[in-house]
Order: C-alpha cells, then structure tokens, then sequence
C-alpha cells in the first residue's frame, strides 16, 4: 500500500511530468532520461507544496523543478539556455489570471525584455552562484508578474519588480531553500541516503553562501569538531530567516528589532542583546568563512575567541543556534566589542 508522501508525489507526477518533459527538451537537456538525473528531477517533483498548484500556473511549477534541478547539481545553464528558460516561462503570463490585469501587459513586457537585455550584456561576466540562480530569479519574477507574490510567498508590487529582479541578482545568496529530497528506495538504505542528502544540503548552501566550490567545502568541513559543524549545520539550516533578517536590519532597524522579540514570544531584550543582533546578522557570512578556515584562535587566558563568542551569542539571541555550552558549563556572555 503506498504511503501518503508516495501517493502525494504521484498526483504531482501526473500533473507536472508532460510539462517538465516538455521544457527539458526545450532547454535541450538531453541527458534528462538517464536513470540518475531523471530520479533526482523526480525527487525534487515530489518535495514541492501542493499548495502550489491553487496559486501557479503549471508551466511556473514546472520551472520551479528544474531551477531547483540545477542549484542542487551546480549545473548552471548557458546564456542561450536560459533565454529559453524566460520563453518558457512566460506560457504563465498568458494564463486565466493574467487577463484579468491587462493594464498590466505593458509593466510585462517590459520587465521581460529587460531581463533579456541583462542576460545578453552580463550574463557571460556573471559569476558562478548567481548563474545557478538565474532560474530561480526568473521563475520568482514570473510569479510576482503574474500573481504579485514570488515562490516563497513575498508580496511584490508589479511595479517594483525590476527593483526587486536587482535586488535578488545582488544578494545571491538570498532565498535560499532547504531541499528535503526525501528517500524513495528502500527502508533499508533510508537512513544512509537522508544523512547524504542532508549532507549535501548543507554542502551545496555553503557553496552558495561563500562563492567557494563543492570540493573545498566538503575538504574544510572534515576539519571542523562537532561543535562548531552543529553551528554551521544550524545556520544553514536556518538561513532563510537569516536572509529575511538581513534584509529587515538594511531597510527597517524597528521591524527587525520587533521580529526577533516576536520570536522571544514578545520578551524584551536588552540593549545589549539588540546590538549584537545586528552584529551577527551582518557578519553571518565572515563568521562561517571564518569557522570553515579555522582562523577564530582561542585566546590563550580564556581559551575562547571573543569575537567568534560574541558573534554565536548574537545568533542565540535570534534562535539561529543552541545555547553557548563548552564541557557543560554555560559560557557567560561576553560584553566586548567586535
């Protein structure tokens, strides 16, 4: 008897296969029917919301999978392959909802050609983390086009949505998703092929965090004790908040302040707690080079580094890590400056 995971994946399969067949082709992926790529396009089918199909066109959905298809592999698609990825997309922009917003058509197709014109003059200078987001790009641009909310749920005016297509081109390593690729072989190897793609996860967000390749991130990690690997893993873990947090400490200081309380159940913090909020969230990315390449020294009185001390205490405060512990004694919390 299938379970309800499998029964779920089926009824996506059966909606979205022809469609994603279709745009493989189209994008000339010819090696899509080998057994192992074809099974990670299915896996990721089946990780999607169903929630999905009452909000997006079918062609949106469809894209959605193999922009996620090529961040989990790092397989960035050419210049031309992504002019045809944004044809594609646009089959979304002539469905039901669209005509019911044709004062809109002009913002459209406009915003359209723009992405074209980009993709021709910066596409071959871009570098390697935003080629792999390209299609995600597109794919959230194309959704707030045509229902004025992205993938992840954001509403975005129509008319500021060139504003935001340049706002996620220069944080490329914002929205970033966890990809649970669940299982679908055997109970027996399903714990082994959970901690791998777990493992590979965490790999493949570190990659687009630090701009670093597949190999060196897995080389660094090796390096690292158990400590230190749960901070990384929970950071990672917990970066699409991170992004969210970062963005509200750029636009609005009091709405991230409010934010974070309200992920203290409404507790007030102190100043302090406040200040190193900041802190931390602008450093997130220093802070994981900075553990992967081992360059935070414990002082040698202490036995911790104050700076790497204060930045963690900072990503407890917002929930982002567990609490401070070494040998089972709860660390105090430094008050020093960074």
């Amino acid at each position: 008897m299938e379970s309800s995971y499998e029964e779920k994946g089926n009824r996506i399969l059966s909606i979205l296969e022809d469609d994603i067949n279709y745009c493989l082709d189209v994008l000339r992926l010819d090696n899509h029917r080998d057994g192992e790529i074809e099974s990670k396009v299915k896996k990721l089918l089946y990780a999607q919301d169903t929630a999905f199909f009452s909000t997006y066109h079918k062609r949106l959905l469809a894209l959605k999978v193999i922009a996620d298809f090529v961040n989990v592999t790092s397989n960035a698609l050419s210049r031309s392959q992504l002019y045809d990825f944004l044809m594609l997309s646009t089959a979304a922009l002539s469905s039901k909802g669209m005509k019911e917003y044709k004062m809109l058509q002009e913002t459209t197709n406009d915003m359209i050609f723009k992405i074209y014109g980009d993709l021709i003059e910066n596409y071959q200078i871009a570098n390697d983390i935003l080629r792999l987001n390209y299609p995600q790009i597109i794919v959230d641009v194309v959704a707030v086009l045509s229902r004025g909310i992205d993938m992840s749920g954001k509403e975005v005016s129509v008319y500021r949505v060139y504003n935001y297509y340049l706002s996620r081109k220069s944080q490329p390593i914002s929205n970033i998703t966890s990809l649970h690729i669940s299982n679908m072989t055997s109970d027996a190897g399903k714990n082994r092929a959970d901690y791998d793609t777990r493992n590979n996860n965490l790999v493949q967000t570190l990659v687009r965090i630090t701009g670093r390749n597949d190999k060196e991130i897995r080389e660094s990690l090796t390096r690292l004790n158990n400590l230190d690997m749960e901070r990384i893993r929970n950071l990672c873990v917990n970066y699409p908040k991170i992004d969210k947090y970062c963005r509200l400490v750029a636009s609005d200081r009091k709405c991230f302040i409010d934010e974070i309380e309200r992920e203290h159940k409404g507790n007030k913090l102190t100043k302090y707690q406040l200040h190193i909020a900041v802190v931390s969230i602008k450093k997130v990315r220093n802070y994981i080079e900075n553990v992967l390449d081992r360059k935070f020294v414990p002082h040698s009185s202490h036995h911790i580094n104050h700076t790497k001390h204060n930045l963690e205490y900072g990503y407890q405060v917002m929930g982002l890590i567990g609490s401070i512990k070494r040998r089972g004694k709860k660390e105090s919390g430094s008050k020093r400056g960074i």
